[in-house]
């Protein structure tokens, strides 16, 4: 249901025209012209299904010289990959950063080095999402950082949100307007703010990771997708009509 906020009560506009008693600098002769308007604000929730989730998994491995452990990621990479676009559902796999770092003792002395890649894949069979996470982890996948619902949907649902925002604002003004004799008149002035996602459909995959020691899968349940809650809010103001 349309949440309504109203942050300004009725206001008056002003605008005082030049006469001959102004120009004889006499400012309380001067005639005024008063415009009366009312300014209120609305907000719109819309609530999305999700059809997609945004998939984050990270591969690392370790050698005694960075190029070493780049050519043992380069090839678990290769593996991940495979992986995740043979699952099921799966529309797309890519790898968008790779990172290489020296590892040290406490001696400040270089031990090893390290490179790791994170590879983002886009699943929608969301049902069978918890294969697809175990199908990255056992490609090689040494951790899942984070899984993000998304909604196809999000642009029609922000509109659907800026006018359940926009009607709700407009009632408070009729209620304004009624509640001091008057009656709404144009609308003079408009503008928007939100219609963003939120909050952002994130799952704690803390415990869903790869023990490379032991060479198996620790996975924990995975959670039903969330909803995708589009908020947004606008502020109009009109003119009253009336005595």
């Amino acid at each position: 249901m349309p949440r309504r906020y109203t942050f300004l009560a009725l206001t008056l506009a002003a605008c005082a025209p030049a006469t001959s008693a102004a120009q004889d600098a006499t400012p309380a002769l001067a005639a005024t012209s008063a415009v009366p308007s009312v300014t209120t604000s609305g907000e719109g929730r819309v609530t999305l299904p999700p059809s997609r989730a945004r998939i984050m998994v990270a591969v690392s491995s370790r050698g005694a010289t960075a190029a070493a452990a780049s050519r043992e990621n380069d090839a678990r990479v290769g593996r991940v990959l495979g992986a995740l676009r043979a699952a099921a559902g799966v529309d797309s796999a890519r790898v968008v950063r790779v990172h290489v770092a020296a590892n040290e003792n406490e001696n400040r002395r270089i031990v090893d080095f390290q490179a790791t890649a994170w590879i983002e894949a886009i699943a929608r069979e969301l049902p069978r999402l918890g294969e697809v996470l175990d199908a990255a982890l056992r490609g090689g996948a040494t951790s899942v950082d984070n899984v993000q619902f998304e909604a196809d949907s999000l642009d029609a649902g922000r509109r659907r949100a800026l006018a359940a925002a926009y009607r709700a604002a407009e009632l408070d003004a009729q209620a304004l307007a009624a509640a001091t004799g008057r009656t709404l008149g144009p609308l003079v002035a408009l503008s928007s703010a939100g219609g963003d996602p939120r909050p952002l459909a994130y799952m704690d995959m803390s415990a869903y990771s790869r023990n490379a020691g032991m060479g198996e899968v620790a996975a924990a349940a995975v959670p039903a997708p969330q909803n995708i809650e589009v908020v947004a809010r606008i502020s109009g103001q009109w003119q009253l009509r009336g005595p």
